[in-house]
């Protein structure tokens, strides 16, 4: 999980090609109910957030797993609903 957090960290500057070869090893790495779970979570976030899948996918990974978000990205810093620091 953590390796795959990484990864889409750096997404910026990769392509989509990418994380689409990437995306079984992310399913391999959480259970399919945690998947579910998290993709349910991410669009169902409290108040306005980002537009970007991926920052709602790692916001919602973060929030239900109390994990806190390492990130320079002005919009989840801001975020009021998970914890993050830079």
């Amino acid at each position: 999980m953590a390796r795959f957090l990484a990864y889409i960290l750096a997404m910026k500057r990769a392509n989509i090609g990418d994380l689409k070869n990437n995306l079984s090893k992310f399913i391999n790495f959480v259970e399919q109910g945690e998947v579910i779970e998290i993709m349910e979570e991410a669009y169902a976030l409290p108040d306005i957030f980002h537009a970007d899948p991926a920052d709602r996918i790692i916001t919602a990974t973060a929030r239900l797993n109390d994990y806190t978000i390492l990130t320079a990205d002005k919009k989840i810093l801001a975020y009021p609903h998970a914890n993050s620091a830079w």
